[in-house]
C-alpha cells in the first residue's frame, strides 16, 4: 500500500468517496417498502391522505399544439386557451408527479413534458404554484426527473417493488385527470410485463404494469400506489379504444435509469452492434457444425460498432456469452 504524507491510499480514497457522497445527494431518499401488501388496504381513505402530499401537479406550457394534440380541444374550452386561433399559440400540458427526494426531486412521465419551453408545479392541498427545471429525461423509458426549490424538505414516498407485485392486488392511482387536481380512483393489477403494446408509437423499453383503475389524460406521471401506500408503478397510458385499461411502467424501470438522470440528465446504454437469428434449424446447425443448435448466427454487424471491433462478421455463430452457453 503506497503512503504520501503518511495518510494511506485507501484511506485517502475512502475519504474522497465520503466527501463526494456528502456534496452530491443520492438520486433518492424515499424510502424502499419493508413488507409486501397481502390484503386489500385497511383504509383506502387513510392510505390517500398519507401519500397525497408527496403528490404534484405538474402544468408544462409548449411553444405550439399541433392539431393532433389530444388536450388541445380540452384545454380551449376550460381554460379559453387557443379558441379559433394559429396553433402556434402557447398551450398547456397537463400532468402529474411525486417527490422522489426531499429537496425537490420529482419524477414523472416524459411525454408531460417534452417540448415544454415552461413548466411548473403545484403542491399540497393549497396548490402552492412553483417553477421546475429538468433535470433529465430519458425517451426509451418515457420517464424525467424535475426539480423546485422551496421549503424543505418535501415530502417522499415509499418505493414499492414491482418485480414482486401478483396480478390481481388492489392498487390505487393519484393524478390529475383533464385537470381535476388531486382525484383518487381504485383498481387491480390485471396484467404485469405487458410488452405487446406501445401507446406512444415510438420504440422504447415496454414492460407496463396493466391495471383497471381509471387512468386519464393528465393522470401521466402520477404513482400508482400499493396496498400499502409504495409506489409500485408510474401511471403511463391509457387505451382510449375500451374501459379499464390503463397502463404504467413499473417503478423498477425508474431505479435503473434515475441515477443516471440525475448525475448527468440523460441514459448511457451498453449495445453490442449486432442482429441474430435466434432460433437454428437443425438442418442450419448442421451446416454450421453447431451440435444440438445450441446458438445464435449473427446475421448483421453494424459498422465500427463494438461487435465489429471485436472480429464478429455476418454468418458467425455464437455458443456462448461472458462464459455461459447460449441456449
Amino acid at each position: 500500500m503506497q503512503r504520501r504524507g503518511g495518510v494511506p491510499t485507501l484511506a485517502r480514497m475512502t475519504l474522497a468517496l465520503a466527501l463526494l457522497l456528502a456534496i452530491r445527494p443520492l438520486w433518492t431518499d424515499a424510502p424502499a417498502a419493508k413488507e409486501r401488501p397481502t390484503a386489500p388496504p385497511v383504509s383506502i381513505a387513510g392510505l390517500v391522505k398519507s401519500s397525497m402530499p408527496a403528490v404534484v401537479g405538474i402544468v408544462a406550457t409548449t411553444a405550439r399544439g399541433g392539431a393532433n394534440d389530444p388536450f388541445r380541444e380540452f384545454l380551449e374550452r376550460m381554460y379559453g386557451q387557443g379558441g379559433s386561433g394559429p396553433s402556434e399559440t402557447p398551450i398547456r400540458g397537463i400532468g402529474t408527479g411525486f417527490f422522489i427526494r426531499s429537496d425537490g426531486l420529482i419524477a414523472t412521465n416524459g411525454h408531460v413534458i417534452e417540448g415544454a419551453t415552461d413548466i411548473t408545479v403545484q403542491v399540497g392541498e393549497e396548490e402552492r404554484v412553483y417553477r421546475a427545471t429538468l433535470v433529465g429525461h430519458d425517451d426509451a423509458t418515457d420517464l424525467a426527473l424535475l426539480r423546485i426549490e422551496g421549503d424543505k424538505p418535501f415530502p417522499v414516498l415509499v418505493l414499492g417493488e414491482s418485480d414482486r407485485l401478483e396480478v390481481g392486488e388492489w392498487v390505487v392511482a393519484i393524478g390529475n385527470p383533464f385537470g381535476l387536481s388531486r382525484s383518487v380512483t381504485t383498481g387491480i393489477v390485471s396484467f404485469k410485463g405487458r410488452r405487446d403494446v406501445n401507446p406512444s408509437g415510438r420504440p422504447g423499453y415496454y414492460d407496463f404494469i396493466q391495471t383497471d383503475a381509471a387512468i386519464n389524460p393528465g393522470n401521466s406521471g402520477g404513482p400508482l400506489l400499493d396496498a400499502r401506500g409504495a409506489v409500485i408503478g408510474i401511471n403511463a397510458a391509457v387505451n382510449p379504444s375500451g374501459q379499464g385499461i390503463g397502463f404504467a411502467i413499473p417503478i423498477e424501470q425508474l431505479r435503473d435509469v434515475g441515477p443516471q438522470l440525475a448525475a448527468q440528465g440523460h441514459v448511457v446504454r451498453s449495445y453490442m452492434g449486432i442482429s441474430i437469428q435466434e432460433s437454428m434449424s437443425a438442418e442450419l446447425a448442421e451446416s454450421f457444425g453447431v451440435p444440438g443448435g445450441k446458438g445464435v448466427v449473427v446475421t448483421d454487424v453494424a459498422a465500427d460498432g463494438p461487435a465489429a471491433r471485436a472480429g464478429l462478421k455476418v454468418g458467425d455463430v455464437v455458443t456462448s456469452f461472458d462464459g455461459e452457453a447460449v441456449v
